[in-house]
This record gives structure tokens, sequence and C-alpha cells, in this order.
């Protein structure tokens, strides 16, 4: 949310204006090249996105998504955790063979 602060805007909630400089931490300058050290990170996140994405389009596509027709929190949690254990058993079904 933001307030006015002697003539200028800031952040109240200091959990935004946080996140918002980490954000900015692993920014770089347009047309720079990357530094090794920015290509790890960016391999390690590429990474982890890459194996979340898989599940969550494997479940889009053969399990009609993650979204549930259901009322209440405890039915959601309750669909969600049923297609997450279909989805752990046919991948160790396919590993193990």
């Amino acid at each position: 949310m933001w307030t006015k602060v002697s003539g200028k805007k800031s952040l109240q909630n200091t959990s935004i204006s946080s996140f918002i400089s980490a954000q900015r931490l692993f920014a770089t300058r347009r047309n720079t090249p990357l530094t090794d050290e920015d290509k790890a990170k960016n391999r390690a996140i590429a990474y982890t996105r890459a194996r979340i994405e898989h599940i969550f389009g494997y479940m889009t596509r053969f399990m009609a998504g993650i979204t549930s027709r259901v009322h209440g929190i405890d039915r959601v949690t309750r669909d969600v955790t049923a297609k997450n254990l279909v989805y752990n058993v046919r991948r160790y079904v396919c590993i193990e063979g």
C-alpha cells in the first residue's frame, strides 16, 4: 500500500519493499554480458522452474488440471492432494517399470 511521506511516495509494507529491493539486486543492465555468478543463479532458478512447470503441465494435460469444482478448503485440499498422489504413483511406475 502506498503512503505519502513528505511529498514522496513510499511503500508502507516492508516485506514488499524488501522483495522489490531483492529483485533489483539480481537485475543487470541491458545489453551487457552476464557474469558467471549471474549465469549460475539463472541456471539454478531455471532448473527448479522447469521441474515445477513440467509437473503442472502434465497435470493440466492428462489429469484435468489442478482446478477443483468443490466447495470448502478441506475438500479442495483433499482433491489436490489426491491428484498429487496419483501423479507421484504414475511417476514411480514409469521410473521403476
